[in-house]
């Protein structure tokens, strides 16, 4: 079509004349005396009144619609022949389809506009076009509508026209979009509230100062000829802060003077900004509509109230049972409100989480036709397995299908995620992948761009695994922080890219400047990699930068990896700050390292103090309730058992469903109620039903050990199975069927299997998978042996904080299965592992100091490592050093200390001191002595010391058959 051939013909058609009335104001109602009475005679105006509102009392000025009653008002007035018939077609069709008074319905409401349009209403003509070109297939009959408007006189049908033909001809828009402008500003200038509206409205969207100046002039006008919402709209272009025009002081009276002439919304966004302070309203003002909006039964006000009101418990169950009763009855509930209550009960803010719930609201706001709601519901499907029935999840897939045929690209993403999980529809990867490349390539989707970027990532051909990093570095150039983080981390492992930490360093560090708090692990982490003392400096400065540049929570950041690398103990004086003494998570952790002993001293008083703090503190937020109630639960104090059980009751009674599983804990264990496997397993179970990701992984884990119930692997294996089902690359599930297999409890050729369970797992980056892929290969067990493989695994569980991969690394470099024996890289990897308190490489490295082998020489560092062992109990550690003093081995000989070290070793249970030790006692021929040696003997028999036996056979003590190996 050649709009510019046409524009000629419609400026002749198109006559200047006043708009329909019904979008200018109706005068507010006299308090007491609801206008409704005063026009009962005319269904159409009562419909119109009750469309647009009645003040609920004499001092409460609120307009409260009835959209229900405003329809059928709407309806009688459809009986009537004339101009009244044709009005009431044109708002009962606009109720239509938007769902106001009731279910959406596309196709009478589009009828009924039609016979307007027919019967010469422009503004049945302009609804009805805008209505067509969202819908597919329809976009010419749209244009056409439109059209037929601007010659019915309606000109805010050229500014649509316009819109819709500008991505082809901005020209031909240009044009079209002048001449409505043209015709705006003359019907205002003769008095039309509509026109000057619609300008209004026309500038606000055009995003420049002079534009925005015009709207405010415009609604001024708009108001002042009788459009009430003129004012409502001035008030809001002056509290946007973003506005050159921005007036906080102005807009607060505004929004007053417009709720004082019943603008439920300008109450609630004087309310909200009242509250958030973001604009400067009098207190007793904000209280007043507080109060206002409360008797109207304003849901968004029940739920400002509640955000500034410490609620309990029950309160919030009272709140969160009203609030869904009301939105579920009312047959127009408020979009917004819809919206927002529903997010608040999917995520618990100030609500009572129930998915349920945020389910049924979301489902009203597509009845209502709302496309945010179909993104929320099918959103919420994808991420509660408790709610994906075949009802819900084909719901789900038909409203979002339906969306992307309309065009929204945000709807593409979230039906390739249903398309690539198989939610409510075959699994289909390849056209997943098509949806979201048209969303990235289209739309710009940072989250297409990492959803593509992860399934390529996903793939076992390096090939298809390396087209995943284009996609992350367009996402970390549109500004994706998150994106930011995965293409440091791809230069940092090498896996997609060529590695380069450098560029790593570079990446992680402008993560950190752009808010990204986990850059600041990730960046110290690389720095470890790295090993030796420099590395620890370079990695601790990353904090203390932080902290010197006021990163929120960097010192709480810096004090967790104290903790991590084994430096707890400069630790406590950080999380102990005043600053700090109100932070949940803090008195959690300060619990935790005072009760296990990290910071180097066990103190249960302060233990128990800071877990006090922490059950005083917490809040209602249930994600902070379940952590405190976890830690009462694993106290030793009784009393902080049964606290915790009562508040796991009300939290599982509220739905939230991690609480089910710390329940089933507490039943299996006895702490804090009596033992009661079945109530464990049905608490577990409620958990499971509820979407707890852990409770099934739990609970699989009970019946493949069999410490609480009888052993029941086929049980554990279909948990773990099912767990799988719903998330294929679940780590944990995949490592404990590896597991599983790999000690030959599922049958023969397990080591087979368990490897392809292992690489699931360790492909997502658990360093527990990546060990015990890194052994396998080490040892050939399962596949076939690979050191070069094995090294690769061994390093990924290293960089990922595994410090049993750290020893076996140095086991490959000290063994006769690596290329070459490299006793340097040994001890390197020991003394990485040394330094993080693991006892077994602080052994190693004692060794490796007193014999010189793979580090210079030095016998008293040495022996500093092996006591170090030793205190942490380690009687492996007590015996050697007894064999140092003892055989002069790198220091002088020293009956006094080897002695010394031998009663230790005996009296921390090691077999061989034991022996020797009796052996001493033997040799003196004191009876008192030989008791004693007799004893030792019989300790070390009992744990299968072979020579204590063969002693106690020469002793005639046992026989010799009771001496044999087990």
């Amino acid at each position: 079509m050649n709009y510019r051939r046409t524009l000629a013909a419609l400026a002749l058609l198109t006559t200047v004349a006043p708009l329909p009335a019904m979008a200018q104001a109706t005068p507010t109602p006299t308090a007491g005396a609801p206008a409704v009475e005063t026009v009962a005679q005319d269904p159409l105006l009562v419909g119109r009144q009750l469309r647009i509102g009645v003040a609920r009392s004499a001092d409460n000025p609120l307009l409260v619609p009835d959209f229900v009653a405003a329809r059928a008002a709407f309806e009688q007035a459809l009986t009537r022949p004339g101009a009244a018939n044709a009005d009431a077609q044109l708002s009962l069709g606009k109720m239509l389809l938007i769902g106001e008074g009731g279910a959406v319905d596309l196709d009478r409401g589009m009828d009924l506009l039609q016979q307007a349009m027919r019967a010469g209403r422009g503004e049945a003509a302009y609804v009805l076009g805008n209505q067509l070109l969202l819908m597919p297939g329809r976009e010419a009959d749209g244009v056409s509508a439109l059209q037929n408007a601007l010659r019915l006189g309606y000109p805010q049908a050229g500014l649509a026209l316009a819109a819709h033909i500008r991505p082809a001809d901005a020209a031909q828009a240009d044009s079209l979009e002048d001449l409505s402008v043209t015709l705006l500003k003359q019907a205002a200038v003769t008095g039309d509230a509509s026109a000057a509206f619609a300008l209004g409205e026309f500038y606000r969207t055009q995003g420049t100062p002079a534009a925005a100046q015009n709207a405010i002039d415009y609604y001024k006008r708009a108001f002042a000829l009788g459009n009430e919402r003129g004012l409502y709209w001035q008030a809001r272009l002056e509290a946007d802060k973003t506005s050159p025009l921005a007036n906080a002081a102005d807009a607060a009276k505004l929004y007053d003077q417009a709720a004082a002439r019943g603008s439920v919304t300008a109450a609630r966004e004087l309310l909200a900004a009242a509250t958030a302070g973001t604009l400067p309203v009098d207190k007793s003002r904000g209280d007043f509509w507080m109060q206002k909006l409360i008797e109207i039964g304003d849901p968004t006000a029940q739920l400002l109230y509640a955000d500034q009101v410490q609620t309990t418990l029950e309160q919030r169950k009272a709140l969160s049972d009203k609030l869904y009763a009301q939105l579920m009855a009312d047959p127009s509930p408020d979009i917004d409100v819809l919206l927002d209550a529903g997010s608040r009960f999917r995520d618990g803010n100030a609500l009572v989480v129930d998915v349920s719930r945020a389910l049924d609201l979301f489902a009203r706001g597509i009845d209502r036709g709302d496309k945010d709601s179909v993104l929320r519901y099918a959103e919420l499907v994808l991420a509660s397995p408790s709610l994906q029935t075949p009802d819900n999840t084909k719901r789900a897939y038909t409203s979002i299908r339906a969306l992307v045929g309309a065009g929204s690209y945000g709807g593409a993403v979230t039906l390739a995620d249903m398309l690539a999980k198989g939610i409510g529809t075959p699994a289909n990867q390849a056209e997943a992948v098509k949806l979201y490349q048209l969303a990235a390539n289209e739309a710009g989707s940072v989250t297409a761009m990492m959803d593509l970027a992860e399934i390529y990532r996903a793939s076992p051909d390096l090939t298809e695994r390396q087209k995943a990093f284009p996609w992350i570095a367009k996402a970390a150039d549109a500004g994706s922080v998150s994106a930011l983080m995965s293409l440091a981390e791809a230069y940092n492992t090498g896996d997609i890219i060529a590695r380069d930490r450098l560029k790593a360093v570079d990446l992680y560090q402008k993560a950190i400047d752009a808010g990204a708090g986990t850059a600041l692990d990730a960046l110290s982490a690389l720095y470890l990699q790295t090993g030796g003392d420099a590395a620890m400096d370079l990695a601790r400065n990353v904090y203390e930068r932080a902290i010197r540049n006021s990163y929120p929570d960097a010192a709480i950041k810096y004090a967790n990896f104290l903790v991590r690398t084994g430096q707890a103990q400069q630790a406590i004086p950080i999380l102990e700050k005043p600053e700090f003494s109100d932070r949940v998570d803090v008195a959690l952790a300060l619990s935790q390292l005072y009760t296990t002993g990290q910071a180097g001293v066990t103190d249960l008083d302060k233990a128990k103090y800071w877990l006090g703090i922490a059950a005083d503190k917490v809040s209602e937020d249930p994600k902070q309730r379940i952590a405190v109630a976890g830690a009462l639960l694993n106290s030793p104090d009784a009393a902080n058992q049964v606290k915790a059980v009562a508040m796991l009751d009300e939290l599982a009674g509220a739905k939230v469903p991690a609480a089910g599983r710390f329940l089933g804990q507490a039943y299996f264990a006895g702490k804090g109620v009596a033992a009661d496997p079945e109530k464990a397993v049905a608490s577990y179970m409620g958990a499971i039903a509820l979407g707890d990701p852990d409770a099934r992984i739990e609970l699989a884990d009970v019946y493949a050990n069999g410490v609480y119930v009888p052993a029941d692997v086929d049980r554990a294996v279909n948990l773990y199975q099912e767990a799988l089902a719903q998330t294929p690359d679940d780590a944990n599930a995949n490592l404990r069927l590896g597991r599983l297999y790999a000690g030959g409890r599922l049958g023969a050729g397990g080591l087979t299997t368990a490897i392809q369970y292992y690489q699931r797992a360790a492909a997502t980056g658990n360093s527990s998978a990546q060990l015990a892929l890194g052994n396998a290969y080490l040892w050939g067990a399962g596949v076939t042996q690979d050191t070069s493989i094995a090294e690769k695994w061994l390093r990924s569980a290293v960089d990922a904080g595994s410090i049993d991969a750290t020893a076996s690394l140095a086991a490959l470099h000290t063994s006769a299965i690596a290329a070459d024996v490299d006793p340097a890289a040994a001890f390197a990897y020991n003394y990485q592992a040394a330094k993080k308190n693991y006892v077994p490489a602080m052994i190693e490295v004692g060794v490796a100091l007193v014999s010189g082998f793979g580090v210079a020489k030095d016998a008293d560092a040495g022996i500093t490592w092996f006591e170090k062992a030793a205190d942490f109990g380690s009687n492996p550690a007590m015996y050697d050093l007894y064999q140092i003093y003892a055989d002069g081995n790198g220091v002088p000989k020293s009956p006094k200390d080897a002695d010394a070290w031998l009663t230790r070793a005996a009296g921390a249970g090691n077999g061989s001191a034991m022996y020797q030790l009796a052996l001493k006692y033997l040799a003196t021929k004191q009876a008192p002595d030989h008791d004693k040696a007799v004893a030792l003997l019989q300790q070390g028999a009992a744990i299968n010391h072979n020579q204590s036996r063969k002693m106690l056979v020469k002793l005639g003590l046992i026989a010799a058959s009771d001496a044999e190996e087990d």
